[in-house]
């Protein structure tokens, strides 16, 4: 009968250290993900960032060209709105592309 009681006893402290194995390799994976995570908002929010940039410069543009057709202004400061629009999307463009780079 001793035996048994022994070995349910073994079998117990096994099972008991595998669940601290078991919960130290999920913290690991929760910590692990969550610096992942973290690094992937911070790049996606500096991408949502220059979005907005360039949802802005568009809106300019749009508004720019409203005003030259109305003639409300002149065809220099349509092109240079149009130009700055395109430094802006360009850039916008190329940061989107160095996100998903990384």
């Amino acid at each position: 009968a001793l035996g048994v009681y022994k070995h349910f006893q073994n079998a117990s402290k096994h099972v008991h250290v595998g669940h601290g194995r078991l919960r130290r390799a999920e913290h690991e994976v929760l910590t692990n993900l969550d610096k992942i995570w973290w690094s992937l908002r911070g790049k996606m929010d500096t991408y949502f960032d220059a979005a907005d940039e360039e949802v802005r410069s568009f809106q300019k543009a749009l508004t720019m060209m409203q005003d030259y057709q109305q003639c409300h202004s002149g065809y220099p400061e349509l092109l240079s709105t149009y130009k700055a629009t395109m430094r802006v999307s360009g850039r916008t463009h190329r940061l989107l592309k160095n996100t998903w780079r990384q």
